[in-house]
């Protein structure tokens, strides 16, 4: 029977079907449908500043619509299969409940209910989207040959999964990873959200930032903003080189945990010159006063996520 794993993101659904030996048969993206403006700090994005007005930028896409359009790309197949599911967000995956917003709102959904309605979908499975990640990088990216890691996703958020002694760790209220809600600025006590780690390290942030500064009135996707960067366009260039200082001291913090490697994905993890640059800050730290660390890009890069599906549907990777 072939599984389709869907690792659903803020810009849109990532597919990948495995036939009966797990091998991909076919890789493509859903665009999400039915997105919703986004507000910021309770306020719309229109009403944060002027140089905001006029952007529609920022968006949240309701959960339900992510599931139709998940059923919908199952029932053009036409065919029985096995179905995992990644999410942004605190995800409770032995109740099948998402307990948090991210790029995904209206999050109060019976997911497991909803796909008992499928008559083509034999199994279900969902999962924190980071945690998947760093299941599916230890089990098939890394072979299972890294003890304790830290998987560090960049994309639409900031996410990660850790794991200790080749399992997964969890935490007490599922959790765990969720680095993008850690503090970017601990001296300024203030608002909490405008320094959360999130809006500063993820490629969104970024994206958004290029778009603010240079006065568009269309927010570009991380693929432009590096072609910028690698064409040395000004704002670009400034930007990205504050983006890897500050991602590099992030990842001094989380270093403590004393992890075999602290690995890259998302699909930033794929571009060159940002895992240059990134390997070559970190490299270029002074450890007199710091403990060393290893950094490396996923193998699976932004796959890593649908073969951590893979890996719970198969049961390679079995949670205690």
């Amino acid at each position: 029977m072939k599984k389709i794993c869907f690792d659903i993101g803020g810009s849109s659904i990532k597919v990948i079907t495995f036939d009966e030996n797990n091998k991909i048969i076919l890789k493509e993206k859903i665009d999400h449908v039915g997105a919703k403006d986004n507000s910021v700090d309770g306020k719309g994005v229109s009403e944060t500043s002027d140089a905001t007005k006029n952007l529609k930028m920022l968006k949240r896409i309701p959960l339900i619509k992510c599931l139709e359009n998940i059923a919908n790309y199952i029932t053009q197949m036409g065919e029985e299969v096995k179905v995992g599911i990644t999410i942004p967000g605190v995800v409770d995956s032995k109740n099948y409940k998402v307990l948090s917003k991210s790029a995904i709102s209206d999050i109060d959904e019976d997911i497991l209910g909803f796909f008992k309605k499928q008559k083509l979908v034999k199994q279900i499975l969902i999962e924190n989207d980071a945690r998947a990640a760093a299941i599916g990088e230890m089990v098939y990216g890394q072979n299972k040959k890294i003890t304790n890691a830290l998987i560090l996703t960049i994309g639409s958020g900031i996410g990660g999964g850790i794991i200790i002694n080749k399992k997964v760790y969890k935490g007490s209220h599922l959790t765990s990873g969720e680095f993008g809600k850690t503090m970017a600025n601990i001296s300024d006590h203030g608002s909490l959200y405008p320094n959360l780690s999130v809006g500063f390290l993820s490629t969104t942030a970024m994206c958004y930032r290029y778009t603010i500064a240079a006065g568009s009135e269309k927010l570009i996707n991380g693929h432009e903003l590096m072609q910028l960067v690698e064409q040395k366009e000004p704002i670009a260039t400034q930007l990205f080189d504050n983006w890897i200082k500050t991602l590099t001291r992030f990842l001094i913090n989380v270093s403590i945990l004393d992890p075999d490697k602290i690995l890259i994905g998302g699909g930033i993890s794929a571009n060159e010159t940002f895992m240059n640059a990134l390997k070559n800050e970190v490299n270029n730290l002074d450890y007199s006063s710091i403990m060393k660390f290893n950094v490396e890009a996923c193998k699976l890069s932004n796959d890593a996520a649908c073969y951590g599906m893979l890996a719970l549907i198969e049961k390679e990777y079995i949670e205690e």
